[in-house]
C-alpha cells in the first residue's frame, strides 16, 4: 500500500513510547510528526493538518480526552486513534468514542495491530474524501445551473427597479433584485460549507496587515449604516500582521458587521476593535442591539441555526456558520456574548504572524 505523503501525528508525553511509535510508522513510509502534550498538538494543527492522529489519553495538563474534544470542535473529520494504558479505562474510551475517536489501542501497542488499524482508517478516510469530492462536483454543477436563470431574473428586477414606470413597479423590481441577492448568497453558502465538510477549506494565505482589511470592509458597509442612522466606530490603528486568506477574512467581517447592522436599531451604534493579545490578534464587533440569549450563544454558529429574532429578520442561519468555518480553518476561535451594558459582542482570533527578531549589537 502506497503511504507516500500520508502523515500521522503522534501525541504522547512519554518520549520513549513516542519514538517507538514513530519508528514503527516510518517503517511503512508514513511522514510522522510528534507532540509531547495536548497543547502542542493543537498548536501544530494550526499549521499543517495530518491525515491521522495517535492520541494518548493520560497526559499531564491538557489530557487526551480534552484534546480530542477541542480537535473535534475544529476538525470534525480527522481520524483519531486513542492510546490507553495497561488497564482498560472504560470511561475514557466511552467518552472518546462519543467525541468521535474511531479506534483505541492498549499500550504496549502491538506493531502489527497498530499498522493495520492505521492503514484501515486512512483507507476509509480516503474513500470518504473521494465520495465527498464527487458529491461536491455534482453540487457545483447544480449551483452553476441555478445561477444562470437567477442572474436573468435579477437583471429583470434591476431593470424594473431603475426604469419602472411607477413607484409601485420600481418597488417590485427592488424586491425581486433583493430576493435574488439573498438566493445567490444562500447558494454560495451551501456550496462553501459542503466543500469545507468534504475537503477542508482551501486557504490562500499571505502575510497581511489586518487593520486595512477591517477599514475597507467598514467603508463598504458605512452607506448602509448611514441609511439607518447607525454610527460605526473603528479602533484599529496598529499594524498587526497575520498569515491570512484576505478574501475569506473579508467574508467573516462582512458576516459579523452585516449581522450587527441587521440587529442594531436606528440611531444605534457599532464598534469594531482590533488588537494584539499575546500570540493572537483579536477582532471584535460590538453593537447596541438586543444582545444574544445565553442558550443561543452556545449554538448560534452551528449550520442552519437561527434565533427567533433572526427568523423575523429573514436570516438563513448560514452566515455565522461560514464565519466559524473560516476562522477555525485559520486556527482561530470565534465566540459571541451579550455585553454587560446591553448589545452583542462577536469576537474572533487569528494567529499573529511570527516575525524574526531583529539582531542588535
Amino acid at each position: 500500500m502506497d503511504c507516500e505523503n500520508e502523515s500521522v501525528l503522534v501525541v504522547d508525553d512519554d518520549e520513549p513510547g513516542r519514538e517507538a511509535l514513530t519508528l514503527l510508522l516510518e517503517e511503512d513510509g508514513y511522514e510522522v510528526r510528534q507532540a509531547a502534550s495536548g497543547d502542542e498538538c493543537l498548536a501544530l494543527m494550526g499549521r499543517t493538518l495530518p491525515d491521522l492522529v495517535l492520541l494518548d489519553v493520560s497526559m499531564p495538563g491538557l489530557d487526551g480526552i480534552e484534546t480530542l474534544r477541542q480537535l473535534r470542535e475544529r476538525h470534525r473529520g480527522l481520524p483519531v486513534i486513542l492510546l490507553t494504558g495497561h488497564r482498560i479505562d472504560a470511561e475514557s474510551i466511552g467518552t472518546g468514542i462519543v467525541l468521535g475517536a474511531e479506534e483505541y489501542l492498549i499500550k504496549p501497542v502491538r506493531p502489527r495491530e497498530l499498522k493495520a488499524r492505521v492503514r484501515a482508517l486512512l483507507d476509509r478516510s480516503r474513500a470518504r474524501r473521494t465520495s465527498e469530492s464527487l458529491r461536491i462536483e455534482q453540487m457545483a454543477m447544480l449551483v452553476h445551473d441555478l445561477r444562470q436563470p437567477l442572474a436573468a431574473v435579477s437583471l429583470r428586477g434591476e431593470f424594473l427597479a431603475e426604469e419602472g414606470g411607477t413607484p409601485e413597479v420600481q418597488r417590485m423590481g427592488e424586491n425581486i433584485r433583493s430576493s435574488c441577492q439573498q438566493m445567490n448568497f444562500l447558494i454560495n453558502a451551501v456550496l462553501t460549507l459542503a466543500r469545507r465538510a468534504a475537503t477542508g477549506m482551501d486557504l490562500e494565505r499571505k502575510r497581511s496587515s489586518v487593520e486595512p482589511i477591517v477599514a475597507d470592509v467598514v467603508e463598504q458597509l458605512r452607506p448602509l449604516a448611514e441609511q439607518r442612522h447607525i454610527s460605526i466606530a473603528v479602533d484599529a490603528t496598529g499594524r498587526n500582521l497575520a498569515d491570512v486568506d484576505e478574501f475569506r477574512l473579508v467574508q467573516v467581517l462582512h458576516n459579523l458587521l452585516g449581522n450587527a447592522l441587521k440587529f442594531t436599531p436606528q440611531r444605534g451604534s457599532i464598534a469594531v476593535h482590533c488588537e494584539r493579545r499575546g500570540d493572537w490578534i483579536e477582532l471584535a464587533v460590538e453593537d447596541s442591539g438586543p444582545g444574544v440569549a445565553p442558550e443561543d450563544a452556545r449554538r448560534i454558529f452551528e449550520r442552519w441555526v437561527q434565533t427567533d429574532a433572526g427568523r423575523e429578520r429573514g436570516g438563513t442561519g448560514l452566515g455565522l456558520a461560514i464565519a466559524r468555518e473560516i476562522v477555525e480553518a485559520h486556527g482561530g476561535e470565534i465566540h459571541c456574548e451579550t455585553r454587560p451594558g446591553g448589545g452583542a459582542r462577536f469576537w474572533f482570533t487569528l494567529p499573529a504572524a511570527v516575525t524574526a527578531a531583529v539582531a542588535t549589537g
